[in-house]
């Protein structure tokens, strides 16, 4: 399935079948929410920037499960074991890394010499974070001994980076 999540009215999110018929509908979750998703508990996770939410939605449903409270919530990323949820702020200049299993908030890295951490991808030992308006790219370690992100490298790019993926090392990246 794949999921969708749109602004107006509170927000929501829509659930998409493989062959792309819309078959469930979400309460709203906020505007301006974006998605994550974790294969170890059918969750997704919608960090909301109009009422500092992480809502926690079991996606056979779309109902909302949980939620906590994240102070100005902008994007976030599941780490690659489905262990932890790493959370951006764009006025904050923080990353914040709650444990999913445990539904708690870790600890914030706060980058105040860097702005506006607008997308995040997770490569198993690695954060990549794309700064909208700064032209660059952080790059973090972590582990599973170490949830919490540490600086390794911050790279210039080009112009105003917002789009950021990692493809896992299987076939289909190979081709």
């Amino acid at each position: 399935a794949g999921f969708v999540s749109y602004t107006g009215a509170g927000g929501g999110v829509v659930r998409f079948e493989e062959d792309g018929t819309p078959t469930q509908f979400s309460d709203a979750v906020g505007d301006n929410t974006r998605l994550s998703s974790s294969f170890r508990f059918n969750c997704l996770y919608a960090p909301s920037t109009d009422d500092d939410l992480l809502r926690f939605l079991f996606t056979g449903d779309l109902v909302v499960e949980g939620n906590s409270t994240i102070t100005d919530p902008f994007d976030s990323t599941v780490s690659t074991d489905g262990r932890f949820l790493y959370i951006s702020s764009t006025t904050g200049n923080s990353i914040r890394t709650f444990d999913i299993g445990d539904n708690v908030l870790l600890d914030t890295v706060l980058d105040t010499s860097i702005e506006n951490p607008t997308k995040m991808t997770h490569t198993g030992n690695r954060l990549f974070v794309a700064h909208g308006d700064s032209d660059t790219v952080s790059v973090y370690s972590t582990s599973a001994a170490n949830p919490v992100p540490v600086l390794v490298a911050t790279q210039q790019v080009g112009d105003n980076p917002f789009g950021i993926s990692y493809c896992q090392p299987t076939a289909i990246c190979q081709q």
